[in-house]
């Protein structure tokens, strides 16, 4: 989900912000898997990352969720170009960053 915040008046104001939770995250890690555009290896390890930091979260442990978080996003920053595109990688880093500072 995008949010689109937009001021007729002064235009350097309007911006475009996606709203990252951890459904569009597993989301975003599905598309990139069935564009070939991330390792299957990888895809299965960061979507039972956000699952599991997702329960963690819902059961009151946001400290330990957020460090799964922060885990997959170490992960994702030393992740070869093999198992990763450059693209999904910026789309994933960036998921996985907003989605850290959400908790």
């Amino acid at each position: 989900m995008f949010l689109l915040s937009f001021d007729k008046q002064v235009l350097s104001k309007s911006n475009l912000k996606k709203n990252v939770t951890f459904h569009s995250t597993l989301e975003d890690i599905n598309e990139l898997k069935k564009l070939k555009k991330i390792h299957i290896s990888l895809a299965i390890s960061l979507t039972n990352l956000v699952k599991k930091s997702e329960k963690l979260y819902k059961r009151g442990y946001k400290l330990q969720a957020k460090k799964l978080i922060e885990s997959g996003e170490k992960h994702l920053k030393t992740s070869p170009k093999k198992l990763l595109d450059p693209t999904a990688k910026e789309i994933l880093l960036y998921d996985f960053t907003e989605l850290k500072n959400g908790l």
